[in-house]
């Protein structure tokens, strides 16, 4: 059977962390092997999961800044990767994450200005949304114009290779999920 999904016309975003070395059940292949499903090719789905973001718990930030939803991450306890989406209320600086790469995307809201330790200052807006950086750099972050949601992926770059793509939806459309 195929999976049609009505999404609201446009920008989505999705995540996929490709594993470099399989990580337990965290990603399976897709039947297509290493080439792309075609825009129009049926895929038949065994078990499809949706997940809302109100369903997932929030977790609050240790800085009272804002809200952290995660939505999935592979590797254990001491995680190899993780894709969250983030309610950032105020200013604040970012969380270390040594060792990780991070990849920032702005889902809602007017942006943010990343103020770099060595005094490089980057806006992520709707117009310039989405910036890749070490997560072990000392980084502060000062709202634009009130609360913004985020889309955030976090990796191990010597254990783990990801992809972050984004994709313009308008009206119903068939969606490829890898199995």
């Amino acid at each position: 059977s195929r999976t049609r999904v009505r999404q609201r016309p446009g920008r989505q975003y999705s995540g996929v962390a490709k594993l470099a070395k399989k990580v337990g059940n965290a990603v399976k292949p897709s039947r297509f092997g290493s080439r792309r499903p075609k825009m129009n090719e049926s895929i038949t789905m065994m078990d499809t999961t949706i997940i809302r973001l109100a369903d997932l718990p929030r977790q609050r930030w240790k800085n009272n800044g804002g809200w952290t939803h995660e939505i999935a991450r592979g590797g254990g306890e001491d995680w190899l990767w993780r894709v969250s989406v983030a309610d950032v209320e105020s200013d604040g600086a970012f969380s270390l994450f040594p060792g990780m790469l991070r990849e920032l995307l702005i889902l809602s809201g007017e942006g943010v200005a990343l103020q770099f330790e060595n005094g490089q200052t980057i806006a992520l807006t709707p117009e310039q949304p989405r910036l890749r950086f070490d997560g072990d750099q000392p980084i502060y972050s000062r709202l634009l114009d009130g609360a913004v949601r985020d889309f955030n992926l976090i990796w191990q770059p010597a254990r783990v290779d990801t992809k972050l793509s984004e994709h313009e939806i308008s009206g119903l459309q068939t969606l490829a999920v890898a199995e």
